[in-house]
């Protein structure tokens, strides 16, 4: 029972784990569980490219095919410009930034990326991209940062593109924003629906996700609140059953314990006779016959076999001898099957 209880409780951490999953932030279809779609700002020009809307003044012209969901969005920040950045919010522990990057291409054009990567305003990770002239035409769905590790709650994304400044010599970046990934928990409701995101002419940000009714957030929050008491409660069912079969065992040990005993007590005392030898005691019992415990200072006495007759026996010695029979233990011969 007990093997089993750790079973479950292994059972249900596994489902735990596996309840989180990625989820895509598209450049230009938003998330796809909230719905709200990155914000574009900074002093770069952002463009929204895609398979049927080409980019007639643009340099760069990766192939739409190769995109994610054939769009992306890109940008050029040049040396008198402020950075560009794109931001989003995820509801999860990591987050990957993916996207294209350009070779070579000859001539004025910037292909070079800088790009920093803050969550919740701190900075976590950059990159920085410098093609050659073997470097590829075009590299696509390159994941180019990433942050782990992050506390399971709602975090501010930014993705920067500014330029860098190396030996005196200032170089632009650009940047070809394709999509986003996050790690997050496998329920639709976690976060509350969004409207599009739009940038005003004054070029500030407009709030990530607007939710629509707070219906939704309620549902929201009561879902999340039923799962953890389901969770918790079958944690606590699960360690009372593994409580329970210890306790169990644990009195079955000490009923066997005592069971043990108790037969060991009611049985009969057997007394055992002091003789050690039984045809000694059979001897000993017969009519006639004294037991005699030596004393320490007697001695073995040899009597010869045959009476002392004979009238040339003295009187004293006859009385010797008399007097060495009563002080000598009697000798018995025990046949060897009795020892």
């Amino acid at each position: 029972m007990v093997q089993r209880a750790f079973l479950a409780l292994s059972l249900l951490f596994s489902l735990s784990r596996a309840a989180l999953r990625n989820f895509t932030i598209d450049d230009t279809n938003g998330d796809e569980i909230t719905g709200a779609k990155p914000l574009y700002g900074g002093g770069g020009t952002w463009r929204a490219r895609t398979s049927q809307s080409d980019c007639s003044i643009c340099a760069i012209h990766p192939d739409p095919a190769a995109m994610s969901a054939r769009t992306w969005h890109d940008a050029t920040t040049f040396a008198d410009q402020d950075p560009s950045q794109v931001e989003f919010n995820i509801n999860g522990t990591a987050v990957y930034i993916f996207c294209a990057l350009a070779g070579d291409l000859g001539g004025s054009t910037i292909t070079q990326s800088h790009l920093t990567l803050e969550v919740d305003g701190a900075v976590l990770d950059h990159f920085d991209w410098a093609p050659t002239k073997d470097s590829p035409e075009y590299q696509y769905k390159y994941l180019v940062m990433t942050a782990r590790n992050l506390k399971h709650e709602t975090h501010a994304v930014t993705v920067i593109s500014k330029t860098v400044n190396i030996d005196n010599a200032t170089f632009g970046s650009a940047i070809l924003f394709d999509y986003a990934l996050y790690s997050g928990e496998d329920i639709a409701s976690v976060m509350p629906s969004a409207t599009s995101s739009t940038k005003s002419s004054a070029g500030t940000l407009t709030a990530p996700y607007a939710p629509t009714s707070s219906g939704d957030r309620s549902s929201a929050i009561r879902n999340l609140t039923i799962g953890l008491a389901i969770g918790l409660g079958l944690v606590a069912l699960i360690t009372a059953l593994i409580l329970l079969a210890m306790i169990l065992r644990s009195r079955r040990a000490s009923r066997l314990a005592w069971n043990e005993d108790r037969q060991y007590h009611d049985q009969p005392e057997v007394k055992v006779p002091h003789t050690a030898h039984p045809l000694l005691a059979q001897r000993l019992d017969e009519p006639g016959v004294t037991e005699y415990t030596p004393s320490p200072a007697s001695s073995e006495v040899s009597l010869p076999l045959q009476p002392l007759v004979g009238t040339e026996t003295r009187t004293a010695d006859l009385a010797l001898v008399n007097q060495a029979v009563q002080d000598s233990p009697p000798q018995y011969s025990i046949p060897p099957g009795y020892r």
